[in-house]
């Protein structure tokens, strides 16, 4: 865009319609916007590099669990654990036995 404009105005100079006060006025001017134009773009692109790194969680690396004896296979039992609930007390699986529980998980990075 700046581009252009100032090819024009170089060629009413040149043209003699405009003098040398004037033509470094409007080239400051169009200098001016197109920086302001190039930080603009800037802001925007850091902003939506900063979103995807949230939305990714946060750019943290995933750790495999430690391993410990033989993983299970599908259709096994899922192993015994237990966990605080939102009440401080702990919830182990071993509660549901013989129930179908449904188990929430929320990842901290996409809350």
């Amino acid at each position: 865009m700046a581009g252009g404009s100032m090819r024009i105005l170089e060629e009413r100079y040149a043209r003699g319609e405009i003098d040398a006060e004037e033509f470094e006025r409007r080239r400051a001017t169009l200098e001016g916007i197109q920086m302001r134009i190039m930080s603009s773009f800037l802001i925007v692109a850091l902003a939506l590099v900063g979103l995807m790194g949230a939305a990714c969680g946060g750019g943290g690396t995933a750790r495999s669990p430690a391993p410990a004896g033989e993983s299970p296979r599908v259709g096994d039992p899922a192993p015994a654990f237990s966990l605080p609930s939102a009440q401080g007390r702990t919830v182990s699986l071993g509660e549901f036995r013989g129930r179908k529980p449904v188990l929430l998980y929320f990842s901290m990075g996409s809350t």
